[in-house]
């Protein structure tokens, strides 16, 4: 075989692979969307065109409404060895009501691949034992070890709004053991 023929053979090969990648994460996206839908209809968040106080004051019961912000974060990595990428999702919710209780949340969800398509995991991370339990944790990426971000914790003195510990942090995955350095 020539070098040419291989060249063609190895860019094709690329163009598939690279078309399927796009077309997994469509389909990540799309079960996100759906996940996201199904958190309205069951009143966990309230749509984009709802999270301002005047529609919770007249609609929702006075507790913590959340609303889904403009910026989700999606973070790809083969985690379970099927050549699907699956994803970390991550986003920090609107509080609709407009007080900043959950100014330090962030949701994170897992996207993992299955032969029929891709289901949204959104209790995975409630596993995570951090010993540590006055912190938060924030994830950024990930890679098919595990999950990566920072781990914050509070001084006696910080505010609220500003924990001066940082630390980075590892989940590993699928054992989900925790560092903290």
């Amino acid at each position: 075989m020539n070098l040419k023929a291989m060249l063609v053979i190895w860019a094709l090969s690329c163009f598939g692979l690279v078309f399927s990648q796009e077309e997994d994460t469509l389909k990540i996206r799309a079960a996100f969307k759906q996940w996201q839908q199904t958190q309205i209809e069951h009143k966990h968040f309230v749509s984009k065109d709802n999270c301002h106080y005047s529609y919770i004051a007249a609609h929702e019961p006075p507790e913590t409404i959340l609303g889904f912000p403009d910026s989700i974060n999606f973070y790809y990595a083969h985690l379970n060895n099927d050549q699907h990428p699956d994803a970390l999702i991550t986003f920090r919710p609107l509080q609709c009501e407009g007080g900043n209780a959950s100014v330090n949340t962030q949701y994170k969800l897992l996207a993992l691949s299955t032969p029929s398509g891709y289901t949204i995991d959104d209790t995975f991370f409630n596993l995570v034992d951090i010993m540590e339990a006055s912190g938060f944790y924030i994830l950024d990426s990930l890679n098919r070890y595990g999950f990566y971000g920072t781990y914050y914790n509070y001084t006696e003195t910080d505010g609220y709004c500003c924990p001066s510990i940082k630390k980075t942090i590892k989940i590993t995955f699928p054992s989900l053991q925790v560092f903290i350095d």
